[in-house]
């Protein structure tokens, strides 16, 4: 099994949201300044009938120039916080890495403007295992969709995160971009992988609608779930998307 980060990817997006960012804010101030100076220097007196166009005109100006600083300051702190690598994603690839055979692509830390943020995909043969990655310790229960967890012996909270359901929608959203490329026969399933070992964290899902492992139990669940079918993708179509996935 290969793994492979797309940094260069992730670069070349932080460097256009910058960019895009600069041009953003000069635009903006620009056009604050010449609404400013439109108060500055009246360019027509309060008695001509076109002062309230005149002034709203000005007054929108400014409006504008702040909502354009506003998004140009946002997608300057997205390109700076832009997530480089997935430290859990990681650990988990290094555990697949034990019994995952050659000729299998991990990709962590997937992020594209049309596709959004998956933890990591598995590509192969078998197909794409979308894997949503979990620090979270305690003990949990799962049904359906809502994930609760034990406070006391007795005492469980339901959480309004749900794992299974960010899992599905990032199933959803890969089967919708690789669609969209050509490639709408593409088996993709799902794989929630808990990083802390039992007692630290416990897991109860005697249902779970996407399967749930953590490190020392990835193995068997990979097995039982996703490398049994293998062969069900050809080759050419598990390189094509994971090209499509990686650029």
């Amino acid at each position: 099994m290969q793994i492979v980060v797309p940094e260069a990817t992730l670069s070349r997006r932080a460097r256009s949201l910058l960019l895009a960012a600069l041009l953003l804010g000069a635009l903006s101030l620009l056009v604050g300044a010449i609404a400013a100076a439109l108060f500055v220097v009246p360019l027509v007196v309060p008695s001509n009938p076109s002062f309230p166009t005149y002034d709203a005109a000005r007054q929108i100006g400014l409006i504008v120039a702040g909502v354009g600083l506003a998004l140009a300051l946002l997608l300057a702190l997205r390109a700076l916080t832009l997530r480089r690598d997935n430290a859990t994603a990681e650990r988990v690839g290094q555990a697949l890495a034990a019994f995952v055979p050659a000729g299998y692509l991990y990709i962590r830390n997937v992020s594209k403007p049309r596709l959004g943020y998956i933890d990591a995909v598995l590509i192969g043969t078998a197909g794409v295992l979308v894997l949503r990655t979990v620090e979270r310790t305690g003990v949990f229960y799962a049904e359906a969709q809502r994930w609760m967890i034990q406070r006391d012996r007795d005492q469980w909270r339901t959480l309004r995160w749900s794992p299974t359901r960010e899992a599905l929608h990032d199933m959803k959203q890969l089967e919708r971009f690789l669609a969209k490329q050509g490639l709408s026969a593409v088996p993709i399933e799902g794989l929630i992988v808990f990083i802390a070992p039992p007692p630290t964290t416990t897991i109860h899902a005697p249902a779970a609608l996407v399967p749930i492992a953590q490190l020392h139990t990835l193995e068997d669940v990979i097995q039982r779930h996703f490398l049994v079918h293998k062969g069900r993708l050809s080759v050419l179509d598990a390189e094509r998307a994971a090209k499509l996935i990686y650029r």
